[in-house]
């Protein structure tokens, strides 16, 4: 009997060891793309030589080259509030440091995860600091942001990690855009390709792109948000790869709001508008036609 009980021992303790296993392999997994869908979507901002925020998700990462180990310094983290006053939540990076055996591609980066809320906040400061004595301590490096330019997309990754990880995540998440989200052509000569997070508007030869871009996120009862551009300010061609570089696109990222039910698009100069056009949202996700069909195949022969 003791024999029996020994051997279920054994039994289960193989099953508990290859269940972590198996866990911890779905977690580097997960992990890879969370961090993947950080870097395409979100805040990035390279803070040193060796130091880089994404923001995504009321979710900060601290990315440090594997060659440079982060210090032992406390962090500064302060959720501003509109007031200026702000919430207190320093940390030490053994608190939230990334394990080595969650990380797939990003094993080369020394990683910090940390959650927050914004919900009563506008802005968050960041950064690290050394105590001098017991009343002053020296900021050895801040960083401060509104959560508005954040949503905006005014710092964006540019694939500055392609070495590290071995992959141009911009060109491949266009990839996968084209294989899943709307994708039409209007008579305007401009390719949209649409999915929940971004806009992006491309023409494959010369079409007028100096004229400033009408974009307006409208509501049921027809009131706007005020979105509009010029193409050479959004230009993302130049992140992906032969042949898709060969084309011209706007890549813009939607806002944060739902309660838009549809978007215009367009162009217009001091003479007025040159063309627009309405994008129902509803009407064009549930449309399965809409859906890229090997238009830019020419562009590989």
């Amino acid at each position: 009997m003791k024999l029996i009980y020994f051997f279920l021992g054994i039994v289960a303790i193989s099953y508990s060891c290859q269940r972590q296993a198996d866990l911890s392999q779905g977690k580097k997994y997960n992990f890879d793309n969370e961090l993947k869908q950080a870097l395409i979507l979100g805040y990035f901002n390279e803070v040193g030589d060796d130091l880089s925020l994404v923001i995504h998700d009321s979710t900060i990462y601290y990315l440090s080259n594997r060659g440079k180990e982060f210090s032992e310094n406390k962090f500064l983290f302060h959720l501003i509030r509109k007031d200026n006053t702000f919430l207190n939540l320093d940390f030490y990076k053994r608190e939230i440091l990334v394990r080595d055996s969650i990380k797939g591609i990003f094993r080369n980066f020394n990683i910090i995860k940390k959650n927050f809320d914004i919900k009563g906040f506008i802005g968050l400061r960041t950064g690290q600091f050394t105590r001098i004595n017991d009343k002053s301590t020296s900021n050895l490096w801040v960083n401060q942001m509104l959560f508005s330019e954040i949503m905006a997309g005014k710092n964006v990754y540019q694939n500055q990690f392609t070495d590290e990880i071995g992959i141009n995540l911009l060109n491949e998440h266009f990839l996968e855009m084209l294989r899943k989200d709307v994708f039409f052509k209007n008579s305007f000569n401009f390719y949209i390709l649409l999915s929940k997070k971004e806009l992006l508007i491309i023409s494959e030869n010369d079409t007028d792109l100096e004229s400033k871009f009408m974009l307006h996120f409208i509501s049921a009862n027809n009131d706007f948000d005020n979105y509009s551009f010029y193409f050479k300010n959004k230009e993302f061609q130049q992140f992906l790869e032969t042949p898709f570089k060969k084309l011209n696109i706007a890549r813009i990222k939607l806002p944060e709001f739902d309660n838009y039910v549809k978007i215009r698009i367009g162009q217009f100069n001091s003479n007025g508008n040159i063309w627009a056009q309405e994008i129902w949202i509803d009407e064009v996700n549930t449309n399965e036609l809409l859906r890229y069909n090997d238009e830019f195949s020419k562009l590989i022969k």
